[in-house]
């Protein structure tokens, strides 16, 4: 292989991937955007989580930990939404995508951390189940959650 070709692969390998159809949201996207679930106890000082489902390509993730609360954009094409926090905090990276008609997986990487989280929201009545499951960080649980309504 020549110069010139390894050249095109490398800037190929640079670009982001396409971005996908986002596929119509379910039924139970709409019943709980903007909800807060609050979270039994765990290990990793998470009290609470919301989606937002406003439509289009990106949706909203926030979480409130013991630190403070986080606000992340979260793409549902298919294409990482990086944000920070603040300009002295690291860049994370979310994405996500209905699963089947109750479950939204997604995918939230810390870079400065080596953190690489997937993770998977079960919605059922009030109540969401969180599996979270980082194989880097030795990380596999499950968090119960519940809306204040």
């Amino acid at each position: 292989m020549g110069q010139q070709e390894q050249q095109i692969l490398i800037a190929a390998a640079a670009r982001p991937p396409a971005a996908q159809p986002v596929h119509e949201l379910p039924p139970v996207a709409k019943e709980i955007s903007g909800k807060q679930f609050a979270l039994e106890k765990n290990g990793l000082g998470l009290l609470s989580i919301q989606f937002t489902f406003a439509g289009g390509d990106t949706a909203l993730l926030e979480m409130t930990l013991a630190e403070g609360r986080e606000s992340h954009p979260v793409g549902l094409d298919g294409v990482y939404r990086i944000s920070r926090q603040s300009p002295d905090a690291p860049p994370v990276a979310v994405r996500g995508a209905w699963l089947s008609e109750n479950e939204f997986g997604f995918t939230y990487n810390m870079f400065a951390e080596a953190q690489n989280m997937t993770a998977r929201a079960v919605f059922k009545d009030d109540g969401v189940s969180l599996q979270l499951k980082d194989p880097s960080n030795d990380l596999d649980m499950t968090i119960a959650g519940r809306t204040g309504e």
